[in-house]
């Protein structure tokens, strides 16, 4: 393997990670607005409650109930990211191993010589080489979508932290 083909997957390797990452965060966010909300839920019925007709001692066990709901979402919220680091690292090294297989490099290689009469500048090495990598990436990229088409590990990901998000939940 050339090094610049070396350098070119290793850096799919970091985008592919990033990615994932980034889909994680948007998910997490969006798990995170949900616990805000019942929080604000929460705030609201002891707002409610201390409306003069609640006791002392019921408002300051709703407040009590209130802080461990905090602290307990933030240990799940803690939790679930590390869960999800974890799958996603391994979904690269996943990704990492189908594009070693022999027969996906050949298919890669395949399809970069097919279009062996790219129009290429003459007079800037630089920008061929940057054509050269955009068009390796995107046959990668391309192998990569088809390989998760393919196995949906993302998808199982994904449905995995949204069972332990709602077993934690309810727990």
């Amino acid at each position: 393997m050339s090094d610049l083909f070396k350098k070119v997957h290793e850096r799919l390797r970091d985008l592919i990670r990033s990615s994932h990452e980034g889909k994680m965060q948007k998910h997490y966010r969006w798990l995170d607005s949900l616990l805000q909300q019942v929080q604000k839920h929460v705030l609201v019925r002891i707002q409610f409650a201390n409306d003069g007709s609640k006791s002392n001692n019921e408002v300051k066990q709703g407040l009590e109930k209130l802080q461990r709901f905090v602290l307990e979402s933030k240990t799940m919220k803690e939790d679930l990211k590390q869960q999800a680091y974890a799958r996603c690292t391994h979904m690269v090294l996943l990704i990492e191993t189908h594009l070693n297989q022999k027969t996906v490099k050949r298919d890669i290689k395949c399809r970069f010589y097919a279009n062996i009469n790219m129009n290429l500048s003459n007079d800037n090495i630089n920008e061929i080489r940057a054509k050269g990598k955009r068009y390796i990436q995107g046959i990668i990229l391309e192998e990569i979508q088809k390989w998760e088409l393919d196995s949906k590990h993302y998808q199982r990901t994904v449905s995995m932290l949204n069972a332990e998000f709602e077993k934690k939940f309810q727990s």
